[in-house]
């Protein structure tokens, strides 16, 4: 059952997520993070070590989500996050596009398009679950690089050091 604290809350954490300029920075330089300069690079060198990191943290917000909030929750959010928040992000993926494109850089994601914003809603989501559970938990730091205008595409490291890799 989703409850009308969980609505709420979904309700609020997307009116903050509304507002973020997805990509607005992706491709600059960043003394924080490593910095893939495709969508190609983040893939094919990094997919391994996002793999690695993602797939234990999803496991482990799941299992603690399924729990206290239930699966019929974590459903809700993930749909609302999606319907909601999934054409900004689209929009904004393809304006960052144009502008890798007018500066003379590869701008072709090869298929990714549909993959790395889905990527973002799911991450985007679980953020929205920890901040629910009032836990500031790994997803929630993805949320933060990904507000700031990067997309946080990998781990560069064996995490918990090390940091993430952004575009």
């Amino acid at each position: 059952m989703v409850t009308k604290n969980i609505i709420e809350n979904t309700s609020d954490f997307i009116s903050i997520a509304e507002k973020i300029n997805w990509f607005s920075k992706c491709g600059d330089i960043s003394n924080n993070y490593t910095v893939a300069s495709s969508f190609i690079e983040a893939w094919d060198s990094w997919n391994e070590s996002m793999l690695n990191v993602w797939s234990v943290e999803v496991i482990n917000l799941e299992n603690i989500s399924i729990n206290v909030i239930g699966n019929d929750s974590i459903d809700y959010i993930f749909d609302k996050v999606s319907d909601h928040l999934g054409p900004i992000i689209e929009k904004c993926f393809y304006a960052f596009q144009i502008r890798q494109e007018n500066m003379g850089l590869a701008s072709e994601d090869y298929g990714l398009s549909f993959e790395i914003i889905d990527f973002i809603k799911r991450d985007t989501a679980w953020a929205c679950i920890e901040s629910i559970l009032d836990r500031e938990g790994f997803f929630s730091k993805v949320f933060v690089v990904n507000s700031t205008g990067r997309w946080a595409c990998s781990w560069d490291g064996s995490y918990p050091d090390g940091h993430f890799v952004v575009m």
